[in-house]
């Protein structure tokens, strides 16, 4: 019989490393989102003021 806790302590590191990898992706996806947004505001700011 395999010792189920010693399994799932080898196992706990993996599973905190793919939760943080996971993260990280979706957090720089997030910010390119939001800096894409504000790059479309100050462009819509900027014909504003040339208009």
């Amino acid at each position: 019989m395999v010792d189920v806790t010693n399994f799932a302590q080898m196992l706990l590191p993996f599973v905190l490393l793919g939760q943080g990898i996971w993260f990280l992706i979706n957090g720089i996806a997030e910010e390119k989102k939001c800096t894409k947004n504000k790059e479309k505001e100050v462009e819509k700011k900027k014909e504003k003021v040339n208009v």
